[in-house]
């Protein structure tokens, strides 16, 4: 069933004006929002709940949607960015994770990136696992919730099962195992990552950013708790050839206009060629890591 269509001629949705607060004897009480905080820029959108009856938003894994208000609160910085959590969480415990020694294996966290080459979170960890001469293991959880969340159509999904046949294949040629199993909550996956490791010894998480709001916060909150565990969890960015979030107009601001953002990007690539250059596929594991992690090997994709 299609939208209706906004009150405004126009079709656009306009910011929400919230009510003049209510006197009672001389005070002023904050007004009583719908979803029960007093905080202004946790209002839903006046909308919020056509979105939902129309399955715009899936209620099910997502709070309402945002106000105007709110989303005008992230523009000018006065909220942090998903993206900017999880920057912080790297940087303020760059110096910690960089003290911890290697134990007994070293792991690269595979999620969109199903690919060997130019993978830049594999090719580091295997550097690292190479330089500490302890094996590699790779994992991917496969989250039944998250691709429901995600509205995943089941051919994708069917893609992704056969592309991890594949990749289990190409990375055995190397004696690398990848560890497949599912995780039925996605609230569960952190906490599940981290009792792997646990067990495997393993000092060292690598993995690739993921930019979707949930998985920004969830890896920035795991850099926390790996690290209380005394486990380095290093996320990288390869998805871009340019980060986002690394260019800027002359105000401080993303760019909202494409011609003036390709020229920056443009200029940005032509000065930092390296931007370019590809990763190599990972190391072969030490020969022992068959013998070692047998039951790894094993494993089945679903």
């Amino acid at each position: 069933m299609p939208l209706k269509k906004a009150a405004a001629g126009n079709g656009k949705r306009k910011a929400s004006t919230p009510p003049e607060p209510d006197t009672v004897n001389g005070s002023s009480k904050k007004p009583k929002i719908t979803n029960g905080s007093s905080d202004p820029l946790r209002r839903p959108h006046p909308k919020a709940k056509e979105a939902e009856e129309n399955g715009v938003v899936l209620r099910k894994y997502y709070p309402h949607e945002m106000s105007n208000a709110r989303a005008l609160a992230y523009n000018k910085d006065e909220l942090p960015r998903p993206i900017d959590d999880l920057n912080s969480a790297l940087s303020e415990t760059e110096s910690e994770r960089e003290k911890i020694e290697a134990k007994d294996a070293v792991v690269h966290w595979f999620k969109c990136d199903l690919r060997t080459k130019d993978n830049k979170g594999l090719h580091m960890a295997s550097e690292k696992a190479r330089e500490k001469g302890v094996p590699l293991i790779c994992i991917y959880i496969v989250s039944p919730q998250d691709f429901e969340a995600h509205l995943t159509a089941p051919v994708r999904v069917d893609f992704i099962l056969r592309t991890l046949e594949v990749l289990k294949a190409d990375l055995g040629k190397l004696d690398i195992p990848l560890y497949v199993e599912t995780v039925e909550k996605r609230k569960a996956l952190p906490g599940r990552i981290l009792e792997l490791l646990k067990e495997w010894n393993a000092s060292h998480l690598y993995a690739n950013a993921e930019y979707e709001v949930d998985e920004l916060r969830r890896e920035a909150k795991m850099v926390h708790s790996c690290l209380e565990h005394g486990i380095a969890m290093d996320v990288v960015a390869d998805t871009c050839v340019v980060s986002p979030g690394e260019l800027s107009s002359g105000t401080g601001k993303q760019y909202s206009v494409y011609t003036p953002w390709f020229r920056a990007w443009t200029a940005h690539v032509h000065s930092n060629t390296n931007l370019l250059d590809l990763f190599d596929a990972p190391n072969t594991n030490p020969p022992t890591a068959r013998k070692t992690l047998t039951t790894l090997f094993d494993t089945k994709i679903p």
